[in-house]
């Protein structure tokens, strides 16, 4: 006798599923150890990452996390859903972004993603340089810190995203554009503006001003603390260069970590003194977008006019303190 077939229908209304939003809460806290700092990137109040985190622990009936006085630590059960969750949100974004694809016009559209800085930097010229290759293409700019820029592209909101860090995972293609020297910014009324080098044992002396962000900036800087063994906390968390611009300008013994080009856009020679710091210290910027992706017309055209615009820096460096100083 012939096997009865079974209902499709019935076999997928029985099959369990995971709900995508508590694995991406739960993913969050995972990768960066606290809800706190999962609140950050995803902008979702801490008791709403609970609660949906709890659910998770009730859908799969299993405890994912153990929270300790530092955050919260991974269970063997949670470690195994960890790693899969990052397989399963990365392969949701990928989908996201092909049927993105297959709703745009036939002109394309394009999005890039960058901080503050780079747009006075160098994006102007790389929009131009793109419009005038590209004239019917729809261009989407997006300014963020570093770290939301990173967070950004990895989600599927923008297509190209200038970085900090290689992201680690092959679904992401990452080409280094430049490095440089990052400086102590402090008033030149300070003690520290007359050094020619700044030293771990200098750092003491100021209440630094550092980035809040998880990626970018703050992890290059916690990274260089981590080599030369320095431990103190920032006095302040900004992610603002005008804020802190204005706090040094102020006094109350504050400075700030800047790459060179930041410094010299950004903070005058006369009210202000950019030190480099020993052992050196410098950051990298990547470009960065999706690799199957990498062979569309309008992401080759954009990566193309960013990277010549790169380096054009120095050029719109010396015109901007040029027209700082005539000012």
């Amino acid at each position: 006798m012939a096997r009865p077939r079974k209902n499709s229908n019935a076999i997928a209304a029985k099959r369990e599923e995971i709900d995508s939003r508590r694995l991406s809460y739960f993913y969050h806290v995972a990768k960066y150890g606290s809800i706190s700092k999962a609140e950050a990137i995803l902008g979702v109040a801490q008791p709403a990452i609970s609660r949906q985190i709890s659910l998770l622990e009730e859908e799969i009936d299993a405890q994912l996390l153990e929270r300790t006085g530092r955050g919260a630590k991974l269970t063997p059960i949670g470690e195994l859903l960890y790693q899969q969750a990052e397989i399963i949100l990365d392969e949701m974004s990928s989908t996201l972004m092909l049927i993105n694809d297959a709703k745009r016009q036939p002109h394309g559209k394009v999005s890039v993603g960058a901080s503050a800085t780079a747009m006075s930097m160098y994006m102007p010229d790389a929009v131009l340089g793109f419009i005038a290759e590209r004239p019917i293409t729809e261009l989407t700019v997006v300014q963020a810190s570093s770290g939301e820029v990173y967070e950004q592209l990895v989600s599927g909101k923008i297509d190209v995203g200038i970085i900090h860090h290689v992201p680690n995972t092959k679904k992401i293609t990452s080409e280094k554009l430049t490095s440089e020297p990052m400086m102590l910014v402090v008033s030149r009324q300070h003690e520290l503006a007359g050094r020619k080098t700044i030293g771990q044992e200098d750092l003491s002396l100021v209440s630094l001003i550092l980035p809040s962000t998880v990626h970018g900036l703050r992890t290059t800087i916690d990274n260089y603390f981590g080599k030369i063994n320095h431990s103190s906390s920032p006095s302040l968390q900004i992610d603002s260069v005008p804020l802190s611009r204005e706090l040094i300008t102020l006094g109350n013994n504050y400075a700030a970590i800047f790459p060179e080009s930041t410094c010299g856009l950004e903070f005058s020679n006369s009210a202000f003194a950019a030190i480099p710091m020993t052992p050196a210290l410098s950051r990298s910027l990547y470009i960065a977008y999706w690799t199957n992706k990498a062979k569309d017309p309008d992401i080759l055209a954009l990566v193309k006019n960013i990277k010549k615009a790169i380096k054009k820096i120095p050029q719109r460096t010396e015109r901007h303190l040029r027209k700082k100083a005539v000012s």
